[in-house]
C-alpha cells in the first residue's frame, strides 16, 4: 500500500476539479472495446484542453497480460490486433499499445496508477515487471494494489486574500472478488470495505462495473456538539472489457446477468461557500459511457 500526496494550486475564479477513474481496459483481450476507448480518449483530451484541472487516476489491469505460459490462457481470447509472433512478448506489445493510446495526454495529467490481478500475476511469474514500465515511460505514480490519494486544494478569491486549503482523501484499490448474478453485488463490496476507512472517497475496479452511491455518515460536531453529517462517495470504476461477442470468447460470457457497462466514472469536485464564509469542496460523480 502507497499513500500518495497531490497539491492542486487553484488561481482566481477557479473554481472546479475533474478526475476520472479508469480502468480494467484489459488491453489485448479479444473482447476489448477498441471504439469505445478511442472514443474515450478523444473525450480525455477534449477535457484536458479545456479544463487546467482535469487529472486521470488508472485503477488497474489496463493490459490483459496472459501469456502462453500462463494456465488461464486461452489463444481465442487473445486479439487479432497481435500476432502470433507477439506471444513471446505480450505484455510489452499491449502495454506499448496502451502508451501510443495516451502519448497526447500530458503526464502532469495523471495522479497516478494502481497494478491491477492480471499485472501483478505476470510481474510475480516473470522477470518483466510490466506495471514499472509503462508507468516509468509515461512518468507516472505508482500506488500499488491499494492505498490512499490525499489532495490538498488551495484555493483563494484574488491575491489579497489568504489562501485557504481543503483536502480530501482517497481510498483507491484495484478490488477484490469474483463478482455475483446480483447486480448489486459490486457495489456493496466498496461499501463493506469502506467500513474499515475513513475516507471522503472509496473507490475500487475489477469487478466490471460502473455504479456509485452517497452514503452520509453522522457525527458530532467538536465544536457546539451538535449532530452533522458527512458524505461519503463509494463507487466502481467501470471496465472497456466486453461480455459477451459473437464469434469471439471471455472471462464472464457465462454470467447470468447484463451486459458490462462500458466506461468510467468521473467525479466533478466544486469549491462552494458556507455561510460562514469559509469555502468548502462538494463533489458529484458522473458515470461516462461509451
Amino acid at each position: 500500500m502507497e499513500i500518495l500526496k497531490n497539491v492542486i494550486n487553484l488561481k482566481e475564479c477557479e473554481k472546479k476539479i475533474k478526475i476520472a477513474f479508469i480502468g480494467d481496459l484489459h488491453i489485448g483481450h479479444a473482447l476489448f472495446d477498441e471504439n469505445a476507448w478511442n472514443k474515450a480518449v478523444k473525450y480525455l483530451e477534449k477535457e484536458i484542453e479545456k479544463n487546467k484541472h482535469y487529472y486521470i487516476v488508472f485503477m488497474g489491469d489496463i493490459i490483459d497480460a496472459i501469456t502462453i505460459y500462463d494456465k488461464r490462457f486461452d489463444p481465442l481470447e487473445v486479439s487479432e490486433k497481435f500476432a502470433i509472433r507477439d506471444l513471446k512478448d505480450l505484455p510489452r506489445k499491449q502495454a506499448n499499445y496502451f502508451l501510443n493510446t495516451i502519448k497526447n495526454i500530458p503526464h502532469e495529467r495523471i495522479l497516478c496508477a494502481l497494478i491491477g490481478n492480471h499485472e501483478e500475476v505476470y510481474v510475480k511469474k516473470n522477470q518483466f515487471d510490466v506495471y514499472d514500465y509503462y508507468c516509468a515511460k509515461k512518468n507516472i505514480k505508482k500506488m500499488g494494489y491499494l492505498g490512499y490519494l490525499c489532495l490538498s486544494i488551495i484555493s483563494r478569491e484574488n491575491e489579497d486574500r489568504w489562501k485557504t486549503t481543503n483536502r480530501l482523501s482517497l481510498f483507491l484499490s484495484h478490488g477484490t472478488g469474483k463478482g455475483g448474478i446480483n447486480e448489486t453485488y459490486s457495489l456493496l463490496k466498496v461499501i463493506q470495505t469502506g467500513r474499515w476507512i475513513d475516507a471522503d472517497i472509496i473507490l475500487q475496479g475489477h469487478l466490471h462495473n460502473l455504479d456509485s452511491k452517497v452514503i452520509e455518515r453522522e457525527y458530532v460536531t467538536r465544536a457546539g456538539y451538535k449532530l452533522a453529517y458527512k458524505p461519503m462517495l463509494f463507487g466502481n470504476t467501470g471496465t472497456f472489457l466486453q461480455k459477451r461477442s459473437i464469434g469471439k470468447k471471455g472471462y464472464f460470457e457465462a454470467n447470468a446477468s447484463s451486459r458490462t457497462p462500458i466506461g468510467f466514472l468521473e467525479i466533478d469536485f466544486k469549491i462552494v461557500k458556507t455561510k460562514f464564509n469559509a469555502n468548502k469542496i462538494n463533489f458529484t460523480e458522473i458515470k461516462k459511457y461509451f
